[in-house]
């Protein structure tokens, strides 16, 4: 699997990415605990795919991240491919959280998928109000918001 060389906007320079990828940081000031083991919990995945099948992310990564505690940076698809072994036994707890995201073309829906463990997951559909800093997103609850 390789990451496809899309002509998108440069992901450091793009407040929507600025917003999207905020939820990483999110989720990564929830999830550590430093009284915890420090595999656990210990990073967040973030992929950016290039479509999507009903609630899923699909096509090809677009962009591969990390959230860990030197920061936010992005990463090749080999070393996702070695943060994701990290989820299959002997393991018996996910020591990450997935964020799986992917954007409409026009810009102003964008589908989150995120993965709690091997039994925990939610997702949904999300609209972009305004632009710029000033830019939010909100639930949108016509195209569904999920949980198993």
């Amino acid at each position: 699997m390789s990451v496809s060389t899309s002509t998108q906007p440069d992901w450091r320079d793009d407040w929507l990415y600025a917003l999207v990828l905020y939820k990483a940081e999110d989720l990564w000031q929830q999830w550590r605990n430093p009284a915890r083991d420090p595999d656990i919990a210990a990073y967040v995945l973030v992929e950016e795919w290039s479509s999507r099948q009903g609630i899923r992310c699909s096509g090809e990564l677009a962009h591969v991240w990390v959230r860990d505690a030197d920061g936010l940076r992005e990463i090749t698809v080999i070393e996702r491919e070695q943060h994701r072994q990290k989820l299959f036994p002997p393991r018996p707890i996910n020591p990450f959280v997935l964020l799986q995201f992917y954007v409409e073309p026009d810009r102003q829906s964008i589908l989150y998928v995120l993965t709690f463990g091997i039994r925990a997951a939610s997702g949904g559909w999300y609209k972009v109000q305004g632009a710029g800093q000033q830019a939010r997103l909100e639930p949108d609850m016509t195209r569904g918001m999920w949980i198993s």
